[in-house]
Formats: C-alpha cells, sequence, structure tokens
C-alpha cells in the first residue's frame, strides 16, 4: 500500500495548493508542478493512476503458492498437505492411505493388504493367519495345518497315522510298518514263541450268582444287591485284575457264603478239546473252600508244557461249586491265542478278564504263560545220546540216581562227569 498512500498524499496536497492560492493566481503562481510532472518522482504523465503491484508476476520457486501453482504443479512453493487427494513426493501409502492408494509391491502392509495376498509388502508372522513364504507346518503350525506328505511330522501326526512325515522310532510307542518284534520288542511286543509253558494258578469269582442268590442259595440284602450294582459298573470300564479284587475284598463276605470251587482245565490247538490233555485244576480232596479268589494246588500248579502257538490254540476252564446234595455250575470259560499272548506279554501271574463268558459268575482267570526252555543239549537227553553235554557235571538231562548206570560218561569225560555211582554200584 505504499504507492497508493503516496498517490492519496499527492492528491490531497494538490488540493491544498489549488485552495490556497485563489482563483486570480491559478495559472501563475507556483503550484509545485513544473513540466507537468510532481515533485514525488512520479511519471510525467500526471494523469497516469499507479496499479498498486510492485514487482515481477509469481513464479514457481519464489516461496510463495499463489497464483495457479499447486501442489502439484509447484512442489518447491506448494507443500504437500495429506488429504488433499493428490500423492505427493514424500507421501506413501504408509504415511498418507487418504492420498496415496495401496498398491501391492509399493513396500507399505496397508488397507487390507495381508501377507497372504501381498507377500511382498506383509512380512509373515506367525499367528498371522496366513501360511505364507517360508511358514511350514513344523516351523509355523499355528498358520499351516497340517497334511500327510507335507515333511512336517506336527500336531498329533504319528508313524502310525502318517509314515511319509513322521518316521518311525523304536519306542514312540507305535508298531510301524517297518518295526517288528525282533527289531522293536518295545513297540511291538515280545516276538510270540513257537511253544509255551502254560500254568493255571486261580481264578476270581462273583460275590453272588447272577440270578440274585448267595452261593449257599439265599436270597441278597438290600445292601448286597446296591454292592453287586457298584461292581457291575466296574467291570463296565474293563479294569484290571487287582481294581476288582480289591473291591471285593471290601465286602462283608461271610454274608455272601463264598463257594467251594473245584474243575478242570482242557487244552486244544489244531481240533476239538482232547480228553488226554484234560486236567483238574482242583479236586472236592485238594479245593480251597469259601473263597472268591481260589488258587489252584501247586507248585507245580496244572497246566502243560511245550504247547505249540497258533491261531487255533485255546484253553477251556471249567469250574463248580463243591454242594452236599448237587453241585452247582460256576461257569466256563474259554482263552484264545490273544489271551495267553497277552499273559506272555505282561510276563508273571497275570488276571485275564472273562466276566463277559458263559454265566458271567468267573470274573478273571490267573495264570502264566512262559516260553518253552529249549531242550536241554540241544534234544541229546531225549535220545540218550553221551556227549560232553550230556555226561558234564551239571547232570543236565537229571541221569544221575534214575536207576541207570551212566558209567560210560566217567570213561568218555574224565575231566567232566557227574557221579552215578548210586546207579553203577
Amino acid at each position: 500500500m505504499r504507492s497508493v498512500t503516496g498517490v492519496v498524499w499527492v492528491l490531497v496536497a494538490i488540493g491544498a495548493i489549488a485552495c490556497s492560492s485563489g482563483p486570480e493566481d491559478r495559472g501563475v503562481a507556483d503550484s509545485g508542478v513544473e513540466d507537468g510532472s510532481v515533485e514525488d518522482g512520479s511519471d510525467e504523465d500526471s494523469g497516469a493512476v499507479d496499479s498498486g503491484v510492485d514487482g515481477p508476476p509469481p513464479s514457481c520457486g519464489d516461496g510463495a503458492c499463489n497464483g495457479d501453482e499447486t501442489v502439484a504443479t509447484c512442489p518447491a512453493d506448494c507443500p504437500a498437505v495429506c488429504g488433499d487427494t493428490l500423492c505427493s513426493t514424500g507421501e506413501s501409502a504408509a504415511s498418507c492411505a487418504a492420498d496415496c492408494p495401496p498398491s501391492c509391491g509399493d513396500g507399505a502392509c496397508t488397507h487390507d493388504e495381508t501377507a497372504q495376498g501381498c507377500a511382498a509388502d506383509c512380512p509373515p508372522s506367525c499367528g498371522d493367519g496366513a501360511c505364507t513364504h517360508d511358514e511350514t507346518a513344523q516351523g509355523c503350525a499355528a498358520d499351516c495345518p497340517p497334511s500327510c506328505g507335507d515333511g512336517a511330522c506336527t500336531h498329533d501326526e504319528t508313524a502310525q497315522s502318517c509314515a511319509a512325515d513322521c518316521p518311525s522310532v523304536c519306542s514312540d510307542g507305535f508298531c510301524s510298518a517297518d518295526e517288528t518284534c525282533a527289531s522293536c520288542a518295545q513297540d511291538c511286543g515280545n516276538c510270540p514263541p513257537s511253544t509255551v509253558d502254560i500254568q493255571l494258578v486261580g481264578a476270581l469269582i462273583r460275590p453272588a450268582t447272577v440270578d440274585g442268590r448267595t452261593w449257599d442259595g439265599t436270597g441278597l440284602s438290600a445292601e448286597q444287591v446296591d454292592d453287586l450294582a457298584d461292581l457291575d459298573a466296574l467291570l463296565a470300564g474293563h479294569p484290571a485284575y487287582g481294581e476288582v479284587a480289591g473291591f471285593i475284598g471290601t465286602l462283608a463276605l461271610g454274608a455272601y457264603a463264598p463257594p467251594d470251587p473245584f474243575g478242570v482245565a482242557e487244552l486244544a490247538w489244531e481240533g476239538p478239546f482232547d480228553p488226554n490233555l484234560t486236567h483238574p485244576v482242583a479236586t472236592t480232596a485238594d479245593n480251597v473252600e469259601d473263597t472268591l479268589s481260589p488258587e489252584w494246588p501247586g507248585p507245580p500248579f496244572p497246566g502243560w508244557i511245550n504247547v505249540p502257538m497258533g491261531p487255533t490254540v485255546r484253553v477251556r476252564i471249567k469250574l463248580l461249586d463243591e454242594d452236599p446234595a448237587d453241585d452247582d455250575v460256576i461257569g466256563t470259560v474259554e482263552l484264545d491265542e490273544a489271551d495267553l499272548l497277552e499273559a506272555y506279554d505282561r510276563g508273571g501271574v497275570v488276571g485275564i478278564p472273562v466276566h463277559d463268558q458263559g454265566t458271567g459268575q468267573i470274573l478273571f482267570v490267573t495264570l502264566s504263560v512262559t516260553a518253552t526252555a529249549p531242550p536241554a543239549c540241544n534234544g541229546e537227553c531225549w535220545n540218550g545220546s553221551y556227549s560232553a553235554c550230556t555226561c558234564s557235571a551239571a547232570d543236565p538231562c537229571g541221569w544221575q540216581g534214575d536207576g541207570v548206570c551212566d558209567a560210560a560218561c566217567a570213561a568218555s569225560y574224565p575231566g567232566d562227569h557227574f557221579d552215578d555211582a548210586t546207579d553203577c554200584p
């Protein structure tokens, strides 16, 4: 406004001079104007009016954003402002998504971009729900669900369910395709022996008959009925022998009048049961009376040796309750090859459940199954051959004192032989 103010001042000054000189002096008196110009240095043409704009027109780079300059035409004068709809230099989808819409590959993981949709901008993170980049079921199970054949043994995959991903490891609890009882007994169990020795040790009997009587034929009390209902519920869960025996041991057994068990055991391995292989487990002369857990007379307990194993082998046990008038049937149960192998694998005396057979009054059979020991001296004892083994001082064949003079042993093996003086006077 400097030039405009000057113009006003000049006009006022001229007016003042005009007023002071009067009409008679208008053309003569000193007006302060010479040769048509004003003393303040204005142009000679006193009729020209100053436009009021000094300096050159606006130009990009003058530091002022004016005229028709914009951030697009002159970013030097007009700085970018987020929200001005222009994606200017320095702005990005990350710093100003309003002006710079996202584009996969722009280096910013914005808007609805994900590692799955735009891995170039959104690096993967385990747990982001996308199985991307080099994530695997093994490295990030949360994002990469397992699939048999993906090369990773993850989640609940096992050598048994997915051998392609999970190589078998002996002792992992699974008998895999490439494992056998010979290579990994921990997983596959002991290899079944070709022949076994079976000893029947005893049984566990139900406290009362299934038709609701004590073993002497009297009715059951309400408390006994409840006891038997609890026992049946326990048996439904396939408990171990010790758990059932422990429960029965808590009952007032005297009130149940336990039986006097006796009976026989039969064996079959090819065809029907062989009468020649039937043995009593107990007789009325040597049985234990008033018991729910009889142990058969022994040792040695009744049974068989050198029994060939196979899918047709069976053991049958028949038990009766000795009674002054008529012996009552306790039950008949059978053991098959699977039962015998279970007993063999577990070792020692074990209880095999049989309560789901026959009358349901025999709950368990206790027995021992062991591999038949190889014949002494490779069978030479059986054929009576004299050898360093059969004649040794250990007397492996049991020939000492058997009534046969084995003087040939002393003659053939003077350095190591048993003393058979009893048989050789």
